[in-house]
């Protein structure tokens, strides 16, 4: 879903909520035995959460298109602002 643009910020949420668990379980750090197995967990490690931050970072990012929750708000906003304009301009004009 992500890579068609269908609901990118949900997907881009899920796969990031999936991806540290499976980070942290592929990659156990605290049972490398020996430095060389060491760096290659903590080498996965860092690069499965660098791609979890970069998940996080797309479900943040709006790219423009506001939330339905900004848009709701901005709606009513700008109902009240037209009803008091019109309200104005009726009270203008009926003297």
């Amino acid at each position: 879903m992500l890579a068609t643009g269908r609901r990118p910020r949900s997907a881009a949420l899920t796969l990031a909520l999936l991806n540290v668990p499976m980070t942290v379980v592929n990659n156990p750090v605290w049972a490398a035995h020996g430095g060389q197995q060491r760096k290659q967990y903590l080498s996965g490690l860092v690069r499965g959460l660098s791609l979890g931050g970069g998940l996080l970072l797309a479900a943040a990012d709006l790219a423009g298109k506001p939330s339905w929750g900004w848009r709701v708000s901005n709606a009513r906003e700008h109902r009240s602002e037209l009803r008091q304009a019109k309200a104005h301009v009726k009270d203008r004009y009926s003297d």
